[in-house]
């Protein structure tokens, strides 16, 4: 099955753990088998005292020998399957991180979500069966066969048979299941994506008053989940009585022959001893090998499903030329729209010199944040050449753009962490130097006023602080990234006039030696501006100075 050779590639650095673990899995399972086999063995014949302080000796040790072995898978095995699925996190999440904004932009993000989290929570649920269920069963089962065998081959060949039906048809039932349960995690996916958004946007729902609404659409994605939970519950159920009818047949047909065969005297009756106890484990691991194909070819769906999104035809080059210094960037007679029903943005000739500060204006809707995102390369147009230097965009390493450039967006998104974190970014700032940048903003009382001061948190998506002071704080946190090239979209809107020429005053002093390109409507924009460029009816043409 795929989801084995999935879990190999994920393993990296605990492949070894994982196979020492698996192994200690076979030996526990010989070691739960060879008491009923002991059992079996010692009453062939006459059971007498010295049988019995032997018996009981090698069984306790037996017992206490399986008991070290499951702690063992405990200690180490289980905790790896935790471990992994964090791992497989953060690995989904690096690859996440690699695709192109466009479509990132067709991502959806809740139903995402839920496949990262079935497949790294259902890791721990896969490893444990692959260890205390897989690797069991394998054991018991080989030496179920082996010992039966000894006594009758009918019997073995009979038990074979009943159990490879069993798995055959527990394969096949699965596989039927799986598509009503990747159904069922679609519907939990785009129910708990709508549930998260009206959450998130609480506020917005009290303003605007609209709470029959929200329960109406909230509602009508709760009844599309739960006839899916009905729907899956009710194949569960009638393969839980196909199984178990089988598991019927098996047991009262061998225990049938046996008692046949000793009432002829052709097997010994501890035969039957090793039978019972045996198929008691057997019936076990069989149960549990049906759930275990399951959960793996759910979470096999799950994979391919994640697969489909993280794996698009075309990925940012990780591995293109890197460039250590550089001049002027340019665009040549590039033309992108997103899709047929948008406007195509053209830019016939557009270049920007390493220090300058260039000005984009233009009306809402003519792409201007699509420019900078086609300067960032996050978008790729649909035709034309970008330039750096002489170097062709499509050559060069996205690492270039990543640690040379910044956008600071009109939309501002604050993670759910300490306002501190907020603005470092992970970087080492000097405490005095991040004070005076708050106060250059007039936020350093506001500040203080903070229960928690800059330790305090922001709550999700900034929701704790106002819409001017998430603005300047992402215009703080945009200048200590300290990137070469800085992108500001609209870095003055809905901010005062007083607080506009601070902002102003903090561009001219920190972007002195900075190249920049922003985007804005505003005349004392222009001014501390080189050049200018204006979007009309979608195309960007450089704009005269005097005008």
């Amino acid at each position: 099955m795929g989801i084995f050779q999935f879990i190999n590639n994920n393993l990296d650095h605990f492949k070894i753990r994982f196979y020492l673990i698996f192994i200690v899995g076979l030996i526990d399972g010989c070691l739960v088998f060879l008491i009923p086999v002991l059992l079996a063995e010692f009453t062939k014949h006459d059971f007498a005292t010295s049988d019995f302080k032997r018996l009981m000796l090698i069984i306790t040790s037996l017992y206490i020998s399986s008991l070290l072995v499951s702690w063992v898978i405990r200690k180490y095995g289980e905790s790896l399957g935790a471990k992994l699925g964090n791992h497989v996190r953060q690995k989904y999440f690096h690859s996440i991180k690699k695709l192109p904004v466009k479509n990132l932009l067709n991502l959806h993000s809740g139903y995402t979500l839920s496949l990262i989290n079935k497949i790294a929570d259902g890791l721990g649920q896969i490893t444990d069966s692959i260890y205390w269920t897989l690797a069991e069963s394998i054991a018991s089962m080989s030496l179920f066969f082996y010992f039966t065998a000894r006594e009758s081959i009918s019997i073995a060949l009979l038990n074979t048979i009943i159990i490879v039906v069993f798995i055959i048809v527990s394969f096949f039932l699965s596989k039927q299941m799986v598509p009503i349960a990747d159904k069922l995690n679609e519907k939990r996916a785009s129910t708990l994506e709508s549930f998260a958004d009206f959450l998130a946007n609480i506020f917005t729902v009290k303003k605007l008053a609209i709470f029959s609404f929200v329960a109406k659409k909230l509602s009508s994605k709760t009844k599309k989940y739960d006839d899916q939970i009905q729907k899956l519950q009710n194949f569960h159920a009638s393969r839980w009585l196909i199984l178990h009818g089988l598991y019927g047949v098996a047991f009262l047909s061998t225990i049938g022959f046996i008692l046949y065969q000793i009432s002829n005297g052709k097997v010994s009756i501890a035969v039957l001893i090793l039978f019972v106890a045996a198929f008691a484990i057997i019936k076990s691991n069989v149960q549990r090998l049906s759930t275990f194909l399951l959960d793996a070819m759910k979470m096999e769906a799950y994979a391919d499903s994640l697969e489909k999104i993280i794996a698009p035809a075309e990925l940012y080059n990780e591995y293109g030329k890197g460039i250590r210094s550089w001049k002027k960037i340019k665009f040549h007679n590039v033309f992108f729209r997103y899709n047929k029903m948008e406007k195509e943005l053209v830019i016939p000739d557009f270049h920007i010199k390493k220090g300058e500060k260039i000005c984009i204006v233009g009306k809402s809707g003519e792409g201007k944040t699509t420019f900078l995102n086609l300067f960032a390369n996050f978008f790729k147009p649909n035709k034309g050449t970008r330039y750096i230097d002489n170097r062709l965009y499509e050559k060069i390493s996205q690492k270039f753009f990543q640690k040379r450039m910044t956008i600071i967006s009109q939309k501002i998104d604050l993670f759910d962490i300490s306002l501190k974190e907020n603005i470092m970014l992970g970087k080492t700032i000097q405490d005095k130097r991040l004070l005076d940048l708050l106060k250059q903003f007039d936020l350093l009382e506001w500040v203080k006023d903070l229960q928690y001061g800059l330790d305090s948190i922001v709550g999700e998506k900034g929701a704790k602080i106002s819409a001017g002071q998430k603005r300047r704080i992402n215009l703080i946190r945009g200048v200590l990234l300290d990137r070469e090239i800085l992108l500001l979209d609209e870095p003055t809107a809905n901010l005062d006039l007083e607080t506009e020429k601070k902002v102003i005053n903090f561009f001219d002093k920190h972007l002195s030696n900075k190249t920049a390109i922003i985007v804005s409507h505003r005349e004392v924009i222009r001014e501390i501006c080189d050049r200018c460029y204006v979007i009309k009816d979608h195309v960007l043409v450089e704009q005269d100075r005097d005008l």
